[in-house]
């Protein structure tokens, strides 16, 4: 996710749907992963813990499929093709500004839950990385929107 995001501000040497791609498989990797462990874990084990690697696991997924989104949106100006004459001109319009209030909303949408879940965190390590990846996908989302 970070190497994505870092080409995406300042290389664009590798296509954003290769990243998007990536990241997709990404997230469903992590879930699979998850989903193993779940079931090779012993049924004494607490159900607090399994409960929170749960939810890390979600959250992690849903950045990375939010992060492709944005991978997307940022490889295409969102904001073009709003006006009358390149709707005239390429015969639809306005869509545009629909997607970017559907990104920002996603990405505001994913910052509340890394909230929630940074304030029942224990770990420093969770809180760190909800703190990162919700920092994150606002980041992106806000440089998809300019």
């Amino acid at each position: 996710m970070l190497a994505a995001m870092l080409d995406a501000a300042l290389t664009r040497m590798v296509a954003p749907v290769y990243w998007a791609m990536l990241l997709l498989v990404a997230a469903m990797a992590i879930a699979a992963w998850q989903r193993r462990r779940q079931a090779a874990a012993p049924r004494s084990a607490s159900r607090s813990a399994s409960r929170s690697g749960a939810a890390m696991t979600v959250h992690t997924g849903l950045g990375l499929v939010a992060m492709a989104a944005l991978q997307l949106g940022m490889a295409h100006d969102l904001t073009a093709g709003t006006d009358a004459a390149s709707a005239s001109a390429h015969g639809h319009g306005g869509g545009g500004s629909v997607l970017v209030a559907l990104m920002l909303g996603g990405a505001v949408a994913y910052a509340a839950l890394s909230g929630l879940l940074l304030s029942r965190a224990h770990r420093a390590l969770d809180r760190a990385q909800l703190l990162c990846m919700g920092a994150s996908v606002l980041l992106m989302a806000i440089g998809a929107s300019v």
